[in-house]
């Protein structure tokens, strides 16, 4: 699952419209973020721009990726 998930958001990098995408994560709350933020994909991480800092969200917190209000990928 969390390969499948990685092999989507490396898909949605070469995307024209990245800012079309929203992620959707757990961090105590719901949160979301949109692509343009992600700064980098690794194997248990995803990196995203907050405030002019560098969060990490680790891939088994995410719950979905969104295009368009149209569910791409859920846990």
């Amino acid at each position: 699952m969390i390969q499948e998930l990685i092999e989507i958001l490396n898909k949605i990098k070469e995307d024209k419209r990245p800012q079309d995408y929203k992620i959707v994560y757990i961090d105590g709350i719901k949160k979301e973020t949109g692509f343009e933020k992600i700064l980098k994909v690794d194997s248990l991480n995803l990196f995203i721009e907050k405030n002019g800092k560098e969060i990490n969200i680790p891939l088994h917190k995410i719950r979905k990726v969104v295009k368009d209000d149209r569910f791409i990928w859920a846990r």
